[in-house]
């Protein structure tokens, strides 16, 4: 028996130094697989973050990105529109001359300063026109204004306007090239045939549309070092530059890009290219501009380090948020390992701490709602920050609008004024000379008896220069001038009330908002008329009110182009005022095809359009549901289907927050 013990005891003292050395390697097990949970869990916590940050910071790439092209868009196409209406100018100017009874006969007769005078008449009509001349079949320049004895009898068979009109004999503008002629300037021809009774051809009628006036509009349209507008011809060679000395030298490095290979094809492309001037990677849109049978290429560009520099911004604060909520999930991660710790190494006192431990898991609960509505605030910040974002962009290109068509307006009406006088004396007097003439001319039978040859000189002037059609066409032509020129007068009053610049950035007091929809309807009058959309405006008599009346002319702005847009061909939308219980009503009706209830209730949201990509920014609605809110009033929506929509805006007498003031006669009556 006491053998049998001591085989026990020296047994058990064996085995003690073996369970001694695996209790540390259990240990180190456990704690490795401890390690790797808390790693997990320490990784699937900051994966939502992660994600929620890459979110955010794709959708603000995407919507900053799709603002840049837009903007490029809409400054090339307003660059476009501008110089395709000045050589639209040109080309009918040259088809009115070259048509011309005067001129024909003139050409005939190879009589050089018959022809000068009608070609100084076409050069004084057009500022953009410096210099005309007529050429003969061979291409031989027998006429000009201003006259230049050294270009007089040299052949021009070689340039492209005469290339060009020959081939079909049909009218063309050509490449941009330099002239012989002085002064020696970077210009472009447009040119015409003379076609006599028969149609055929007897010369050819070239007016040079000057560049400069060209470059001192991009000039003008650059954009401080942020981007500005290039015009290149239909060879690809520069026509337009702000900041190239174009009169010295042709430019042709942008000729054999790709981008401008494809607009000269007629393809419009939203891009990014090296420029081959400046050698910078450029943000572009490379808009082809229709010129006859040809395109001209605008190009709308930005750098693309200052054109994207808020999305490098964007990307610093989401990873400094991001950080911040990284930082504070390890925190409550190391914290919480720290309490299971301790809760290991206090097992045996569980039963007396339990109810600290189960008000320890509500603290941590507690904790886990806060961090997921920190997530959603996260999220409404940023939406927020979207909507203001586009708010604050279109209040600083509104408050622009207003100070440049302000001082459009003030520089165009001081020339216009004396423009607008002078042929009012112009019409009286060329009456009174006509008038005059046709009592001289009841003497020619007496003249004739007393000095036939003078007699015969008079007769032969007049049939040269078509006296009865002249007598006949010159009031009604002053008369039409005076009624052009009293409709640009129209369009620059317009403007100038649109954008009220004494008021855009000032609460405004006792205004009366009729006349501000008067001009906001005049501006959006040629988009109805180009989609054949009928305008009516209804204005009754309103109070006058505390607002910022610039603002709302947006918001009206806003509402009539969507309605114009919504129109089909012969669609129309209606423009009213009222008064509704104290408060103006503005009201925008449309016979459109209406609003489909899935979406009615997102259509105030930022960036959100239904117009194609390109052509809306998706800001409209929601800048102006921001500018009626921050006038204390709302915007009510009713639309059908296929029937039409009508927005009502309802304005309050003053903003919430403002004290009346004493009450002035109201402005615009």
């Amino acid at each position: 028996m006491a053998a049998h013990e001591g085989l026990a005891g020296r047994a058990s003292a064996a085995s003690a130094p073996a369970r001694r050395q695996a209790e540390p390697l259990r240990l180190a097990d456990r704690r490795g697989w401890l390690s790797l949970t808390w790693l997990l869990l320490l990784f699937l916590a900051l994966l939502p973050v992660a994600l929620l940050g890459l979110y955010s910071y794709m959708e603000a790439d995407r919507a900053i990105r799709q603002l840049v092209q837009a903007n490029n868009a809409e400054t090339a196409a307003t660059s476009g529109r501008l110089i395709d209406q000045e050589l639209q100018k040109c080309m009918r100017l040259v088809q009115s001359f070259s048509t011309l009874p005067g001129m024909i006969t003139g050409v005939e007769d190879h009589d050089v300063e018959a022809v000068r005078l009608r070609l100084k008449m076409a050069v004084d009509i057009l500022p953009v026109i410096d210099r005309a001349a007529v050429l003969d079949t061979t291409g031989l320049l027998w006429s000009d204004y201003p006259a230049d004895p050294a270009a007089e009898g040299h052949s021009f068979a070689h340039r492209d306007y005469f290339k060009g009109t020959v081939a079909h004999w049909k009218p063309y503008i050509s490449e941009a090239f330099f002239r012989t002629a002085a002064p020696r300037s970077l210009v472009v021809g447009v040119a015409a045939p003379v076609l006599d009774g028969r149609q055929q051809p007897r010369g050819i009628l070239v007016l040079h549309f000057s560049l400069k006036t060209v470059a001192q509009w991009l000039s003008a349209n650059d954009r401080s070092g942020t981007g500005y507008v290039v015009v290149l011809d239909h060879n690809g060679v520069v026509a337009g530059h702000p900041q190239l000395a174009l009169q010295e030298q042709h430019y042709t490095g942008y000729a054999a890009l790709p981008p401008v290979q494809a607009a000269l094809a007629g393809q419009t492309l939203n891009t990014e290219y090296v420029d081959p001037l400046e050698h910078s990677t450029m943000v572009a849109t490379f808009l082809p501009l229709t010129t006859g049978a040809q395109h001209w290429v605008i190009i709308a560009q930005q750098p693309r380090a200052l054109a994207y520099a808020p999305i490098v911004r964007l990307r610093w604060h989401i990873a400094l948020a991001g950080g911040l909520v990284a930082a504070v999930t390890v925190a409550l991660a190391v914290a919480l390992g720290r309490v299971l710790r301790h809760s290991q190494m206090l097992r045996q006192g569980l039963a007396q701490r339990n109810a600290q431990l189960e008000s320890l898991a509500g603290d941590l609960e507690h904790t886990a709602q806060a961090e997921r509505h920190a997530r959603l605030e996260v999220e409404r910040a940023h939406a927020e920050l979207q909507a203001y974002q586009g708010r604050l962009v279109q209040s600083e290109k509104l408050a622009a609008l207003g100070q440049l068509v302000a001082g459009v307006a003030h520089e165009i009406n001081n020339p216009l004024a004396f423009v607008i006088n002078n042929t009012a004396v112009l019409q009286r007097d060329a009456a009174e000379l006509l008038a005059l003439l046709e009592l001289y001319r009841t003497g020619d039978a007496q003249l004739a008896l007393v000095e036939p040859a003078t007699a015969a000189r008079i007769a032969e002037l007049c049939a040269r220069v078509d006296l009865p059609y002249l007598a006949t066409n010159l009031p009604q032509l002053l008369g039409r001038s005076r009624e052009g020129l009293r409709r640009i007068q129209q369009i620059v009053n317009d403007l100038r009330d649109f954008a009220r610049q004494d008021t855009i950035g000032e609460l405004a007091r006792n205004i009366n908002l009729n006349a501000g929809m008067e001009s906001t309807l005049n501006i959006v009058r040629g988009r109805a008329r180009k989609q054949k959309v009928d305008l009516e405006i209804q204005l009754e008599p309103l109070d006058g009110i505390e607002c910022y009346p610039a603002r709302l002319n947006q918001v009206v702005l806003n509402l009539l182009v969507n309605a114009i847009d919504a129109c089909g061909a012969g669609g129309t939308v209606t423009l009213r005022t009222a008064m509704v219980d104290g408060d103006v009503m503005l009201e925008v009706r449309d016979t459109g095809a209406g609003i489909p209830p899935e979406i009615r209730d997102r259509i105030f949201d930022p960036f959100f359009t239904t117009k194609p990509q390109g052509q809306g920014t998706g800001l409209g609605l929601s800048i102006s549901h921001g500018i009626v809110a921050d006038h204390g009033g709302h915007i009510e929506v009713e639309s059908t289907v296929g029937r039409g929509s009508c927005f009502r805006v309802i304005i309050p007498p003053r903003p919430p927050g403002r004290v009346p003031v004493k009450s002035t006669p109201p402005e615009g009556g």
